[in-house]
Parts: C-alpha cells; structure tokens; sequence
C-alpha cells in the first residue's frame, strides 16, 4: 500500500501503449536512469536529476516513518505479554541500633565516692548482632587516675583504655558503669573527664552489615580536700534524751584522710547562724557533735572520747531547729556554704533560704528519731541520702535485781535488744558492771553479738575495779551499724549482790587476797572495823550454795542473806582479805572447832580488830613460838584456800 502511494506521485512524461517487447521495456529504464551523456549536456537531465534526488529523500522519509511506526506497535506487545507471578514474599534484613539519651555521670567523684550511669540500646533493624563498648579520647588528666567498671563482667579497668567484653542484642539492651578514684590528690579537685563511648556492632559471622554508635560522657570530680558533711541530726528530743532547749544535737563527719580545723566554720538553721570560735580540729574520718548544753552527752548519750564535742551555748526555749520544717548549712571559713540539707517543705521567706534547698525536703521524722545519712558519708545531693533512724530496743533479763552470783563462778547475762533499723543480728552488745548502783561503770566486755546472752565468769577485779559488793548492777548497751549515736542501753533495775567463793578464785586473785596490803592502797586505803570472829560467822559455806566447774554456767543459785554489811564494797573486800591473811600467817590453814577467837593467839587479844597499813604483820614462812612449838609449813597458794571452807 505503501509503495503504491509512493508510486503514485512519479512524474511520467506520457502515458505509452504497453507493450511487451523487451525494447520497450529497456526504454523504461533508460527513462529512469538515463545514460552518462543525458547529464552531461542537456538542460532536460539536469532537471531531471534533481527531481530524482527528491524522490530519494522522499523514499527515506517515509521508510523512517513506518519504521518508527513499527517500534511502537512492536513494544507494546511486550509491555502486555510479559507476565510473572509469585507465592514467596521477599524481604530485606537489616542492622541498625541507637543508644537512648539519659542523664550523664553522677554524683560528682571523689576518693570515698564513685560515679555512676545507665546507657541503654535501641535496635532499629531486624537483625539480632553482636556488640561491644571501648571508650576512646580520653585525655583529661583526671581520666588517667580513675576505673571503670561495666555489669557485664564486674572488672575494673583503666577508663583511658577500657574495653566490654562482647555480647548479644537483645540479650543486654542496657549498660551500667561505675567510675572510681584512685588518685586523692587535691589537684584533681573539681576538674572533669570527657570521653566517648564507641558502640560497634556486627553480625554474629563477622560478615556483611555493621553499625557505630556514640555518645559523649562526662565525669567531674567533687572536693575532698575541706570538705565536710552533716552526718545526722537530732532535732525532736525525746524525754529520755532531755530537752529540745538544750539537747538537740548535729554530727558533723570528716570524710576526708586528714584532719580538718573546725575553727570559724558556721552551722546555721532556716533564721541564723552559730559560729565555732574555738581553735579545734575534726580528725580524718572522725565526727563532732554539736549541742547547745554538755549535759547532752555527759547524761542521755554514751560517746567516745575520740569524738570532738562543741557546746554552742545560746539555749533556746522551743529549742534551736524546727521539727517541722527546717535547714541545716555548713560553711567554712570563707563563708562558702560546703552542705546543707533541709526537712519538710522550705520556705523563701526563710531568712537562710536558698534556692539548692531541696523541695520537698527529707521527711519529718518522729519524736525520739534522728536523720542520717546511710552509709556514714553518702553524698549524692539528694534527700535520699537520709533515712529515719529509730534508736534499738533492749531490755535485761537477768540479772534484774535479787541475784547472788558468787564471784569466780559463771553465770548467763542474759537480755532481748531489738533492731528496728534492719536485721536483730546486725546490732552489737556492750555489757558494764557497776558496783555502786550505776554511779560507776567498768566495761566487761564490748562487740560481742546480738544473741541474747553472754557466759559471765565473776571476777575479783575488772581493770582495776573491785567487784564484791552488794549493790552490784549490770548494763546491757545496743548499738547499731550505722555508728555509735544509734545506741541504747537498760540497767538491772534492782542490785543483786556478788560475794566471793574462796574456792573458785583463781592463783591470781588468791594472790591478790593474800597482798591485801597493796589492794588497801590501790584502792584509797578505806578500812572498817569488823571483828575476826564477825568475819569467820557469815562467810558462807560451799556445802549450802551447790555449785559447778569452774567454766560451767550456775544459774540458780538460792538465794541467801548478805554476807555482811560493809561500808564499801572495797572496804568490805579490804577486810575479808585481812582476816584470810591473819589466818594464814598464824600457820592454821585449816582451823578446826576447837579453835576459838578466843584460845587463837593473836598479836593483840582484843574483841576488835582494826587493820591498817602499819599494824598488819608481813607475810613471813617462819612459825609463831606462841602458836606451836613445831615448825610451821610454809604456805602455798594452795593452802591458802583453807581458811575459806569454815564450817
């Protein structure tokens, strides 16, 4: 069709009769193509030519055209007869995690205070991967003195060259590091350490994707160098404890590895200030206690003598703080506040108010209760560094009051302290023997556990103090972990009576009967008169205390009468000691009942004996030509035992 359109616009000359003879035809193709000679010289060729040239291009325009024509048709059947079809979907994995944002390290470090943050993962992908924590550019001077350690393996390692272990995501999407000084060189006060935390992470084959993640840090160091801390305050007395006027109290510690002067520092309240004039120091991890009257710890609390005690005067009818709502400020001499803290609600109209005043402050506390800081120290700037300490419990269950416990023999003091604070087994006893009522103490034992008894032997001295007396009384002291202001105590309510069981006593303390002259002046030199005979009468005979071993506990011994009735307990023991001493050096061990006070030589027959330091007779082996004309033995520490058993 197309070429018959094209052969339609050939320009023929004339239409000729059609003939088949093969002249005719060759003329045709002469007409077409006409020979060399035809272009050469006639006007008629040239002109002929040129419609020929158009013909030609004519002829490719339209082969382009169709065959642009074609293309179309042609791709469009592609388009619509390719056709596929699926029944698996296709997905693709990937590996992507972040690290959550969180608060940086805190508290502020120091040689008694580590530093701490939380860092948590997020994966964004689909891939489970494994991964591991590095720190890099690290180059702060306080980097290279400090560790730190991860919850992964719990291993402190240098920070400036710290590296986890690998593990799993999901299996710890979260990271807890601690940091720790080493170094307490006061240079490294209140400077900071910037590093990064560099999170790799891979697939478990080592191959194909990965992701790194980081997060800058930043751990500043505190002050240790000046630095003090209110440790505890006692601000709602109770009646066992005084008077708020006078016996509140404030314990300051040291935490710190050297003594720190206390002179011109000021603790002051929410409406004014109170300064230390005097020129003392507190020692290296050592407490002040801060009361306005000394009667605060010389008659409602026990406290070392290592710790430093400053009376502040000024008494306060109502007392000095608020047990409502109150502050408490510590500043040195520079007046730089260096702590504080607050209880209840703090108020701007407050004279000492500041805004670094927690709101809401540490809860208010019952009567009778203290604020403290738990550990001693804890310093995170926070009203949790606090808590509510209630003083423990204890009460003594023998000896009360009426017991005769016969020194040198044992016997359980017994008592039930209670721990309101935490564990009963995490408090500590101290068990104190008086006496003279509870007007003197001598400490038996101190630290002993919390297990509700303790085998005491009776002995006839305690460092130096005489126990014989019959107004003897046992003191029970609990004390908490926390240090000694959380303790408390209970004391026999009655006295019971500890003679001496001659035959108990140990060489020692035979020996120191026997010396009775040295114990007269170690102990003041006070004598009473009693006669020999009154002496021999009330000593009491083992047949009618049963006893025990010497190590065993006797419990129930019956009771009995006193002994005597001495002026002293000392003066008591002075005179038992004399007449034991008599009876030895006149070479009569063992007295039968023939022996009277009356037929006994003595150096001076009289119904009365009054011994002092000049009129007793030095111990000597010889015998008494009065008393026997044969030798005496000489007497051993055994024999004196003896004149003890008198029936």
């Amino acid at each position: 069709m197309n070429l018959f359109w094209l052969l339609s616009f050939y320009p023929c000359k004339e239409e000729q009769p059609v003939k088949s003879s093969k002249r005719n035809h060759m003329r045709k193709v002469i007409d077409i193509f006409p020979p060399q000679n035809y272009f050469l010289g006639k006007a008629e060729g040239k002109n002929h030519r040129l419609k020929l040239i158009k013909k030609i291009i004519f002829l490719c325009f339209v082969i382009c055209l169709n065959w642009v024509g074609f293309s179309t048709v042609f791709n469009t059947f592609a388009a619509f007869s390719d056709y596929e079809k699926s029944w698996q979907s296709i997905s693709l994995g990937t590996l992507d995690f972040s690290i959550l944002p969180g608060q940086d390290f805190s508290p502020p470090i120091t040689p008694l205070q580590e530093s701490f943050k939380t860092i948590d993962l997020k994966s964004n992908g689909n891939l489970d991967f494994q991964y591991q924590v590095e720190v890099k550019d690290a180059v702060d001077s306080l980097c290279y003195s400090l560790t730190l350690e991860d919850d992964l393996t719990n291993i402190p390692q240098p920070l400036t060259s710290f590296i986890s272990a690998t593990t799993i995501f999901p299996n710890k999407p979260s990271w807890q590091f601690k940091a720790s000084l080493l170094d307490g060189n006061l240079n490294l006060q209140n400077q900071t350490c910037a590093f990064k935390f560099v999170f790799s992470g891979q697939l478990a084959d080592a191959n194909g994707f990965s992701d790194v993640e980081e997060i800058g840090n930043r751990i500043l160091a505190g002050q240790w160098g000046e630095e003090l801390l209110i440790n505890k305050v006692y601000y709602d007395v109770d009646d066992n404890h005084g008077k708020e006027s006078k016996n509140e109290w404030i314990e300051i510690y040291n935490p710190t590895d050297k003594d720190i002067s206390f002179k011109d520092w000021q603790i002051c309240n929410k409406e004014d200030c109170k300064s230390i004039h005097s020129d003392v120091s507190i020692p290296a991890l050592g407490f002040a206690l801060l009361s306005h009257d000394g009667s605060t710890w010389s008659l409602y609390w026990e406290v070392p003598d290592g710790v430093l005690k400053i009376n502040l005067g000024g008494l306060i009818n109502d007392g000095w703080l608020d047990n409502e709502a109150d502050s408490l400020i510590l500043k040195n001499p520079e007046d730089v506040i260096v702590d504080q803290m607050n209880w209840g609600i703090p108020n701007p109209e407050w004279p000492n108010y500041n805004s670094d005043l927690w709101n809401p402050g540490c809860q208010d506390v019952p009567e009778g209760h203290m604020l403290a800081r738990v550990p001693t120290g804890l310093d995170n700037d926070l009203p949790s560094d606090f808590k509510d300490l209630q003083l423990p419990a204890v009460e003594i269950l023998v000896p009360n009051g009426g017991e005769i416990w016969w020194v040198g023999r044992t016997y359980p003091i017994q008592w039930l302290a209670t721990n309101f604070n935490g564990p009963d087994v995490d408090l500590t006893i101290d068990i104190w023997y008086s006496r003279d009522s509870g007007r003197t103490w001598a400490n038996i034992v101190k630290d002993t556990e919390n297990d509700g008894a303790y085998n005491w032997r009776v002995p006839l001295i305690i460092d130096g103090y005489l126990t014989p007396s019959e107004n003897a009384r046992i003191k029970v002291v609990a004390k908490g972990p926390e240090n000694f202001m959380i303790a408390n105590d209970d004391v026999s309510d009655e006295d019971f009576c500890p003679p001496i069981d001659f035959e108990f006593l140990t060489l020692e303390e035979l020996s120191i009967v026997m010396n009775f002259g040295e114990l007269k002046q170690a102990f003041g030199g006070s004598l009473i008169e009693m006669s020999f005979q009154q002496f021999l009468e009330p000593t009491p005979s083992l047949e009618n205390n049963p006893g025990s071993d010497n190590n065993a506990v006797d419990s129930t011994i019956p009771s009995q009468e006193p002994v005597s009735t001495p002026a002293s307990a000392d003066s008591a023991f002075v005179a038992e000691a004399t007449s034991a001493k008599e009876a030895a050096s006149e070479g009569k061990p063992e007295p039968t009942p023939e022996t009277t006070p009356e037929s006994t030589p003595t150096p001076e027959p009289t119904s009365s004996l009054e011994p002092t330091v000049e009129s007793t007779p030095t111990p000597t082996p010889e015998p008494t030509p009065e008393a026997t004309s044969e030798p005496t033995p000489e007497i051993t520490p055994e024999q004196t035992l003896e004149p003890t058993i008198l029936e």
